[in-house]
């Protein structure tokens, strides 16, 4: 009844049904951020790199979960970064379907959140094109997917299917809607600056 009511008081429970359970499914791999309204992946207790098989024919996997390593010091974890996801279940037809945003969150130690958070993902952002985000749109759906392993049998509380694919006749060109970086400005001496070093 709830799921295919036209009541907005009890779709919004119905949501937040939705998300608890999918949330309790997944714990403790993923995370619940209320600040920024995100799931990230967890660190594993060793705080290895975390890497999650695809689905797909073809697919190495992705790490959901990586430390990097300062240059001076091999052994001391500099940053981490986690896949993160902002999850949004809506309904368009009277079917429920998943929202998946992904995006990332980076911690000092695999927990303690870094100061240098969001200017990281803001970086990456800039980066990144229309076929990076369509992988960890895929990654994400394969995760939630779920499977059954030798401990642990896939939680059957919220099955989902497969991505759902539109045909469109037309599409974005990412070079004129992304900002270019602008061209450095010629020195005097014809060399560009910030490029070359002059001699001493």
């Amino acid at each position: 009844n709830w799921a295919t009511t036209e009541d907005p008081d009890l779709q919004r429970r119905f949501v937040s049904l939705l998300n608890f359970t999918l949330r309790s499914a997944h714990h403790p791999e993923l995370v619940w951020h209320p600040t920024k309204k995100i799931v990230y992946m967890q660190a594993p207790p060793d705080r290895s790199s975390r890497k999650i098989k695809g689905r797909y024919r073809g697919s190495r996997g992705r790490a959901f979960f990586t430390p990097y390593f300062g240059k001076d010091d091999t052994t001391k974890i500099s940053f981490c970064r986690h896949y993160a996801a902002s999850l949004y279940f809506r309904r368009w037809s009277e079917q429920w379907y998943l929202e998946i945003n992904p995006t990332y969150h980076f911690t000092i130690d695999g927990h303690r959140e870094s100061l240098y958070d969001a200017e990281y993902i803001q970086k990456i952002k800039r980066l990144e094109r229309n076929n990076a985000v369509y992988q960890l749109v895929r990654a994400w759906a394969d995760y939630l997917q779920g499977d059954d392993t030798l401990f642990r049998s896939r939680d059957e509380r919220i099955r989902f299917g497969q991505l759902l694919q539109l045909d469109c006749d037309a599409a974005i060109d990412e070079s004129v809607w992304i900002p270019q970086e602008p061209a450095p400005k010629p020195s005097m001496n014809g060399l560009a600056e910030g490029l070359w070093e002059l001699p001493q």
